[in-house]
């Protein structure tokens, strides 16, 4: 049932003892969907509220940078990531040492990457997310400025995921939280049961982030680069399964309109599924429009 449905709700006293031990408004956790519809959560890339509020600024920083150009991010962050594989061993684990020379041994066209990430190292220094960078024909060198910005850029993609989620766990409805629970990189197990023994496979589901909203289940895919209908088919397909016929599905990303030559079809096989797309969101000026974005989406 939707919002409107649920504040209609009337309970009945059937056993006509006076008492209503429950009137509030039901709701599930995400891990109680799941369980709901025979699956299970097995893990989850989730913060808490608690590190993502005291991060905020970092993660304005790093969204900042990703959303001038999400397509080089990704491209950028990528490259950034082969690098610090061959990072030389140090006491901090915040220290990236890469010895071009070494690194070169397994790299391909190492001087051709080199430059395209030198911008977004120095743009990293500019607003505070590293320091300490010394970089010359030898080697690059820097310090990240905390554990939680490292593991921002450790994948492309991870930004946007978690300004979704910090978005999602500030929004409130009056003096109460908008989402009942919110979680990321939800990594969903279809038959409920863990197998260890390796005799059986998994079928598992990783969903970028599942919001629960009282009964009402939201599933979001974020792409913050390119996507085929391949994308468009797992997100029906796991939502339909673990969250019903009133389940919200939402396709978040970046310069979809402009960078695919599919653009077209997708939306229109998006709205055959009833996935709500919220395209251009690298577009909006404040955490305020995300939210009205959001909200209208699950609306």
């Amino acid at each position: 049932a939707d919002d409107t449905e649920l504040d209609d709700i009337i309970y009945i006293d059937c056993d006509k003892d006076g008492l209503v031990p429950y009137n509030g408004t039901p709701s599930l956790s995400v891990k109680e969907m799941i369980i709901l519809y025979g699956g299970i959560v097995s893990q989850t890339a989730t913060e808490k509220k608690e590190l993502l509020s005291a991060h905020t600024e970092d993660i304005k920083k790093i969204w900042d940078l990703c959303r001038e150009n999400p397509g080089l991010w990704n491209f950028q962050v990528g490259i950034l990531n082969e690098f610090q594989k061959y990072s030389a061993a140090t006491n901090d684990p915040l220290h990236i040492c890469i010895d071009f020379d070494y690194a070169s041994l397994y790299i391909r066209n190492i001087n051709g990457k080199e430059e395209y990430i030198r911008s977004l190292i120095y743009n990293m220094r500019r607003v505070g997310l590293i320091c300490n960078l010394h970089w010359d024909q030898e080697e690059l060198s820097f310090v990240y400025s905390n554990k939680f910005i490292k593991h921002c850029v450790s994948k492309a993609g991870d930004i946007l995921e978690t300004k979704i989620l910090q978005v999602a766990l500030e929004m409130n409805d009056g003096d109460s939280p908008y989402f009942h629970d919110a979680q990321r990189g939800v990594f969903i197990d279809w038959d409920g049961t863990i197998h260890t023994d390796g005799n059986e496979k998994d079928t598992c589901n990783e969903i970028d982030v599942v919001l629960t909203r009282n009964l009402i289940p939201i599933f979001i895919s974020c792409k913050n680069g390119d996507f085929d209908d391949e994308e468009l088919y797992k997100l029906n397909t796991v939502a339909t399964r673990f969250g019903g016929a009133f389940a919200k599905k939402i396709l978040i990303c970046s310069d979809f309109r402009d960078r695919n030559e599919k653009y077209e079809y997708l939306k229109q096989r998006a709205e055959d599924m009833n996935i709500h797309i919220l395209e251009n969101i690298h577009k909006c000026d404040s955490d305020q429009d995300i939210q009205k974005k959001l909200k209208a989406a699950i609306s």
